[in-house]
């Protein structure tokens, strides 16, 4: 593969013909932004949903504890929970 000499492969960044396409990609990252803000909130509101149901992980919802329920309780490496 012959490269042209006479050809700029890597233009100048701050030429004026490529300040819409920065302002269209600023644009694009805020609209993404604002789509996982979405996507994460209706990802959470049916998760929270199953739990409360006790449909997920197969219906074994009591596998669920909370932070009261962990209190006093210890982890061992092995996995298995203790009391302290």
């Amino acid at each position: 593969m012959n490269l042209d000499p006479k050809m700029t492969y890597f233009p100048d960044p701050d030429e004026p013909e490529f300040i819409p396409f920065g302002l269209a990609f600023a644009r694009m990252m805020f609209a993404h932004a604002q789509f996982e803000a979405r996507i994460r909130e209706v990802l959470l509101s049916v998760i929270t949903a199953l739990i409360k149901t006790g449909e997920v992980f197969g219906g074994l919802a009591s596998t669920i504890y909370t932070t009261d329920t962990l209190m006093g309780r210890r982890v061992g490496m092995d996995g298995r929970s203790t009391p302290n």
